[in-house]
């Protein structure tokens, strides 16, 4: 039989599991307005064409 501890450490892990879930639903869902309010370099569009600058 499943002690309470083993018990309780599965619900822990599967709680765990559905609130990751979760924020990774809310950030897709969300992706625009996180990138809108993001000040790091990499998510910011360089021109305003979507290009990155390249000639070639």
């Amino acid at each position: 039989m499943l002690t309470g501890g083993i018990v309780m450490y599965a619900v822990l892990i599967i709680l765990l599991l559905i609130a990751v879930a979760a924020a990774g639903q809310l950030y897709v869902s969300n992706r625009e307005a996180f990138r809108k309010r993001s000040k790091h370099l990499a998510t910011r569009r360089k021109y305003d064409d979507d290009s990155n600058g390249r000639l070639i």
